[in-house]
């Protein structure tokens, strides 16, 4: 007869063994078989627009890149990016534009990670979000990933990158950073500064 066995509290992407063997009756039994499986892994908590990670620009990739992962990703339903063949899969950030309206999203590989990642760039909030951009190989790192430039946006705009993986066929790390050139300054004029109190250090 058909048996079912509901087992809850299981731990994401851990491997269970499952034991079973007939009851032949008068006290007897058969051998056990036994089955393996692997529980599925959990999304990414940012895994839809709602829940964007908060990005914080700097100077350059390096300053403030985070490590993101497609792994259990899942389709978002936002509007379509139009490029990189997507099919799902995608995780989302989010960014304040700065005073100088432009910012640049790029994305790097991550040791051991997907090697060709897309990205998109959305203004708007989510469930009725507007493309402005979408790239998936014109970053300079290794691997083919995006790196999108966008200017001429109102100072304290919220704007959304989406990544996904290519065609939503390899599960991995990748990194992902924002950034604005202009973040930077190579001089500091004096001229009408002042600091309180007096003395200061």
């Amino acid at each position: 007869t058909t048996e079912t066995y509901n087992s809850t509290g299981l731990t994401s992407s851990t491997t269970y063994y499952f034991h079973v063997r007939t009851d032949c009756g008068s006290g007897t039994f058969s051998g056990w078989s036994t089955f393996m499986f692997t529980t599925l892994a959990s999304p990414p908590a940012n895994n839809d627009c709602a829940n964007a990670q908060v990005l914080t620009p700097d100077v350059v990739f390096s300053d403030n890149a985070v490590v993101g992962t497609n792994v259990a990703a899942t389709d978002s339903n936002e509007t379509a990016p139009g490029c990189a063949s997507y099919s799902g899969g995608d995780v989302w950030y989010q960014v304040t534009v700065p005073a100088s309206g432009s910012l640049t999203f790029e994305n790097n590989e991550q040791s051991g990670g997907i090697y060709d990642s897309a990205g998109a760039v959305y203004s708007g909030t989510c469930g009725s979000l507007v493309l402005i951009d979408c790239d998936d190989a014109s970053s300079s790192s290794s691997g083919d990933h995006p790196l999108i430039t966008v200017s001429g946006r109102t100072p304290g705009e919220v704007l959304y990158y989406r990544v996904w993986e290519y065609s939503n066929d390899s599960f991995g790390e990748f990194q992902v950073s924002v950034y604005d050139a202009s973040l930077s300054s190579s001089a500091f004029n004096l001229t009408n500064f002042k600091a309180y109190p007096n003395p200061v250090k």
